[in-house]
């Protein structure tokens, strides 16, 4: 059996990027839209940040 994987450490970041024109779901209005991003190590390898 394997030893189970351990995180040690998770980058974090957000962009916020705007839309084209506005937008809206019949609830709310938005000119923008956010994305998070995590990213952790993996063993000797790191991936690259966005």
């Amino acid at each position: 059996m394997t030893d189970p994987a351990v995180v040690e450490r998770l980058d974090t970041a957000v962009s916020t990027m705007p839309t084209d024109a506005p937008e809206a779901d019949g609830t709310l209005s938005r000119n923008s839209t956010t994305s998070p991003v995590a990213t952790g190590p993996s063993g000797e390898l790191t991936p690259s940040r966005p």
